[in-house]
C-alpha cells in the first residue's frame, strides 16, 4: 500500500500545492530533484559530455532497475529522450521529431545517436508511415536499442 503521507511529505511541490496536471511530468519526489540538481552542478563544473561519460554507469542501473520492476530483461528496456516540448516550440510535430529526424552531433557527440557499426544507435522499423497513423509505432517490425537487437523481423 501506498503510504500517501509520506510520497506527499517527500515531494516538495506538494507542501503547498495539490499538483493535478500529471500527464507528462509530475512533480518530483526530493530524491529526484535532488539527483536532477546534483547532475546539473556536474554539467556546470566538468561539461556535459564529460558529466554524461562520468555518470554513464548510472544510466545503465536505470535499465537494469526497470527491468526488475517490471520483470523483464534490461535488454528489454529502451528510454527515449524525444523533446516533444522542444519540437512543439520549433513548429516540428511530435511523432516526425522522434521518428524522422535524427539528433545533431557535434563535438563530443561520440558513438551514441548516430547509426554506423561500433554506435549505440536505438531505433525502430515499421510497416507505415506514423505520420499518417500512429499505431504503426505499438507494432515495430526490428527494434534496435543501445546498438543492439533486440527484436527482429518475423
Amino acid at each position: 500500500m501506498i503510504d500517501i503521507d509520506r510520497v506527499r511529505d517527500d515531494t516538495p511541490g506538494c507542501r503547498d500545492l495539490a499538483h493535478l496536471n500529471n500527464a507528462g511530468c509530475a512533480l518530483p519526489p526530493a530524491a529526484v530533484l535532488d539527483t536532477m540538481v546534483d547532475y546539473l552542478r556536474a554539467e556546470a563544473t566538468h561539461g556535459g559530455y564529460e558529466t554524461q561519460r562520468e555518470r554513464a554507469g548510472q544510466l545503465a542501473a536505470v535499465y537494469d532497475s526497470l527491468a526488475v520492476l517490471i520483470g523483464a530483461g534490461s535488454s528489454e528496456i529502451a528510454l527515449s529522450t524525444v523533446g516533444v516540448q522542444a519540437a512543439a516550440a520549433a513548429g516540428v510535430d511530435s511523432v516526425e521529431h522522434g521518428t524522422f529526424i535524427s539528433p545533431e552531433g557535434g563535438d563530443g557527440y561520440d558513438e551514441a545517436g548516430a547509426i554506423k557499426p561500433g554506435y549505440l544507435a536505438d531505433l525502430i522499423a515499421v510497416d507505415g508511415d506514423p505520420r499518417e497513423d500512429v499505431r504503426v509505432l505499438l507494432d515495430p517490425l526490428f527494434v534496435l536499442a543501445g546498438g543492439r537487437v533486440v527484436k527482429e523481423p518475423a
